[in-house]
């Protein structure tokens, strides 16, 4: 027994090192086993989550009910809105540039992407540079039916469950020859008129409106059946070119946009000029009068002034809307 035990103690101490070494690859050898196992299930965690996140963004369409005021879209409808703009933001992922065009109105391309070379630029390569997939919430609801779209990464391709990079747009469903069409980048839509109104052989001629999310563009013919040349506006008062509601509410025109110049009208012709007033768009919100309370009846004169201030051959109209 005792020869046993002094064979082991050499056994021990010839080998020691050895031995220490073993012990020590083991222990490396499960901790390394624990860390694997703790990040596998870490990514399991993780692609869980971001499956949850994606379901989240994907059933938050909520389309019956719009968020400002609560009206209902007819579930009919409501399916060849979804489908469109469906279609639409596709399209845009997959680069069919031109598919994605020729859903859009003919006033949208007129008034905001005039050829599929700006679309594609403007639009498209801002937007969907990476994959996006579409938040779709109900906003208006007015024969046009207006929703706001937040397009977001695609998380399951770029594993990125952020919402920092998250854009926000206004799309518009509209009727156009019996089928439906998209208004985009915050354009909601145009109404016709054929309002007018007159004073001392000058015309003011509403052709249309154009809504848009932050205010409105009025597009006028005005016409001159005087000897003189008249200014439209002297732009010298912010007060002088507005809107008024049927409620009493007044938008002003954002008349320093336009030059002298655009307001100009010769004596014996007839001009377009489109007016933007700083009315943001809201149904309920309907406009009733639109009036020029600052018209220079003889623009030659008047730049000869040297008080303008207190020039005062000047006319108003206001036309009913």
């Amino acid at each position: 027994m005792i020869i046993k035990n002094s064979r082991i103690r050499q056994y021990l101490a010839q080998n020691r090192y050895k031995i220490l070494f073993g012990v020590i690859g083991i222990i490396l050898l499960l901790l390394i086993l624990r860390n694997v196992s703790d990040i596998s299930k870490q990514q399991e965690k993780q692609k869980a989550s971001i499956k949850g996140n994606e379901t989240n963004i994907l059933n938050t369409y909520r389309p019956q009910s719009t968020v400002i005021k609560g009206e209902s879209v007819p579930s009919s409808q409501q399916e060849k809105n979804s489908s469109i703009i469906n279609a639409f933001i596709r399209y845009c992922n997959e680069g069919q540039i031109e598919n994605a065009y020729n859903l859009l109105t003919q006033d949208c391309k007129e008034t905001t992407y005039p050829n599929i070379e700006l679309f594609k630029t403007n639009f498209v390569e801002t937007r969907f540079n990476t994959k996006k997939i579409a938040d779709i919430q109900s906003w208006y609801n007015d024969i046009i039916y207006t929703y706001k779209v937040r397009l977001t990464e695609d998380i399951l391709s770029t594993g990125d469950a952020s919402m920092s990079n998250a854009i926000e747009e206004y799309i518009s469903v509209v009727k156009e020859d019996g089928e439906e069409r998209l208004n985009i980048n915050s354009y909601i839509g145009r109404k016709s008129s054929n309002a007018s109104g007159s004073i001392n052989n000058v015309t003011i001629k509403v052709l249309s409106k154009d809504m848009y999310l932050d205010y409105e563009v009025y597009n006028l013919q005005i016409t001159n059946n005087t000897q003189k040349e008249i200014l439209l506006d002297s732009r010298q008062d912010t007060e002088t070119a507005y809107i008024l509601t049927k409620t009493g509410s007044k938008f002003r025109a954002i008349i320093y946009e336009l030059s002298e110049k655009d307001l100009i009208i010769e004596a014996g012709t007839t001009k377009k000029v489109s007016i933007k007033f700083n009315k943001i768009y809201n149904p309920s919100l309907q406009d009733n009068t639109i009036n020029f309370t600052d018209i220079i009846m003889d623009y030659e004169e008047y730049s000869n002034s040297q008080d303008k201030e207190n020039y005062k051959n000047i006319s108003s109209i206001q036309v009913e809307v």
